[in-house]
């Protein structure tokens, strides 16, 4: 599904390895900016952080935020609208795992378009790697254009599964070394990775107990 490339420790890169993943978050222009192909999972965790920490103001005031990960018993999930394929919804890419953002309006905070007088999306997905639209995209929306094959006659064993996780708890535990995007074999990367340093908070906290 994706091409390969050989390790590249070249002067570019290097130098920007010591930036942190925070660091990107913060200097990214828009969300879309955060975006690095095949690493959905660093990519939420760098929303996320931008969301709850960089925003002014704080996002956190208004939504609570959620980190869901997307797969299923076989690790092949269709996705429809996906920017890993051309802009077209009949278009689909089956990933073993995805990894989107959910905010929801915290209880008691009402937002209305004064316009038209129409109460705003309660629950949002920010997906970086979909096409649909709007960004945020309603969260019956991006159900209804990512998944629409769900209602059809598709094997069960296609169907998308969820685990929801707190924001501030995949911030907190949250760490990867890449070695699952590596081949050990080929010294290739199944996908160019990102630019920063590996987010290990996780680990850190792990090893902290």
């Amino acid at each position: 599904m994706t091409e390969r490339y050989r390790c590249n420790n070249d002067e570019e890169t290097a130098s920007s390895l010591h930036l942190s993943a925070e660091e990107t978050a913060i200097k990214c222009s828009n969300d879309h900016d955060l975006r690095v192909s095949c690493y959905c999972e660093e990519n939420a965790w760098r929303l996320v952080h931008r969301c709850l920490f960089h925003s002014d103001p704080p996002k956190g005031n208004e939504w609570d935020y959620h980190v869901i990960f997307i797969s299923n018993e076989d690790r092949c999930c269709p996705m429809f609208m996906q920017r890993a394929r051309p802009k077209d919804p009949r278009e689909y890419v089956c990933w073993d795992y995805h990894v989107i953002v959910l905010r929801t309006r915290k209880i008691g905070v009402e937002k209305i378009d004064r316009g038209n007088g129409t109460n705003y999306a309660t629950s949002e997905i920010l997906d970086i790697d979909t096409w649909l639209t709007p960004y945020p995209c309603p969260l019956e929306k991006y159900l209804n254009g990512t998944f629409p094959h769900v209602d059809d006659e598709l094997d069960p064993k296609y169907s998308p599964c969820f685990r929801v996780v707190p924001a501030k708890d995949y911030l907190k535990y949250f760490y990867s070394d890449r070695m699952h995007m590596y081949e050990k074999t080929t010294g290739e990367w199944k996908s160019p990775p990102p630019s920063y340093k590996p987010i290990m908070n996780g680990l850190e906290s792990i090893t902290d107990q």
